[in-house]
């Protein structure tokens, strides 16, 4: 029997004997979690945030943040060198600043306010524009994360549109 078969094979009937691997068990709680402890929230509620370019080698990368937190989470770690909060900026202006996680200047950049209902979305967007590199992203990605937004699915910004 391929490897395979035999790992698919552990996989479906060694199930039945009711052992559980760690990685399972951590599965079933992620997924409990994520269905039931949300309470009234549902996906929809949710602030997302993803790499909205490529990853790759490329001069400039995107983070879309989208939902009704989004301002509030991107003023957490985007900072004008005006002075001004992107929650104070109208619809379709943009301004530029510096990613910030404490005293730490991650990068500098140009971040785009898109407001409710006018956005691709139908809900407060930022999009915040820096340096490419895949290192670079993720780890502007993670702080936004880490300040509230949760992980887009794969073409959530679209369904949402919808």
């Amino acid at each position: 029997m391929p490897t395979s078969s035999r790992l698919m094979y552990k996989y479906n009937f060694e199930m039945g004997s009711e052992t559980m691997s760690d990685r399972t068990i951590a599965a079933i709680a992620t997924m409990y979690k994520y269905n039931f402890e949300m309470g009234s929230e549902t996906m929809s509620d949710r602030t997302i945030a993803a790499i909205a370019t490529p990853l790759g080698e490329s001069s400039i990368g995107v983070i879309r943040i989208s939902g009704e937190s989004a301002l509030s989470i991107a003023d957490k770690v985007f900072f004008t060198f005006s002075g001004e909060k992107l929650s104070d900026l109208a619809g379709y202006r943009g301004a530029y600043g510096e990613i910030k996680e404490g005293d730490r200047v991650l990068d500098d950049g140009v971040a785009l306010v898109f407001r409710a209902p006018k956005s691709y979305t139908g809900e407060d967007v930022v999009e915040i524009s820096i340096h490419g590199g895949r290192i670079l992203l993720r780890e502007v990605l993670r702080l936004i994360l880490k300040n509230g937004a949760y992980p887009a699915e794969a073409g959530e910004f679209t369904k949402r549109a919808f």
